[in-house]
């Protein structure tokens, strides 16, 4: 069997949520937005700023959260103030999950290559 990493668990977890939330709404795509071809993925921007020591942890979760919702629907959506919002809620929403914070804590080592 497949061992699916934390990342991926919280990847899956978003997914699950964004699509219960945002189901009337048009589905932006994946690479809507994106200028020039940039060099640097969402995640690997996310794993740079997890390398800092003095990120305030809150700080980091939401970057998590941002990540993952821009690798999964491109960086254009990362100027909506709405986007804003939803970061704050889907990180709220992990925290309130049974077993969420562990997970992100878990995730968040794998970015920091602590796994």
């Amino acid at each position: 069997m497949t061992r699916v990493g934390n990342i991926e668990q919280v990847m899956l977890l978003l997914r699950e949520q964004l699509q219960r939330s945002s189901r009337a709404r048009a589905p932006a795509g994946k690479e809507a937005g994106r200028i020039g071809g940039a060099t640097l993925r969402p995640l690997d921007r996310v794993r740079a700023l997890a390398a800092f020591e003095d990120l305030p942890e809150k700080e980091l979760r939401r970057a998590v959260v941002r990540g993952i919702l821009s690798e999964e629907f491109g960086d254009a959506v990362g100027v909506d103030a709405a986007f804003t919002r939803l970061i704050d809620d889907v990180a709220h929403a992990i925290e309130a999950l049974p077993g969420g914070p562990e997970l992100m804590a878990q995730a968040i080592a794998q970015l920091k290559g602590q796994s």
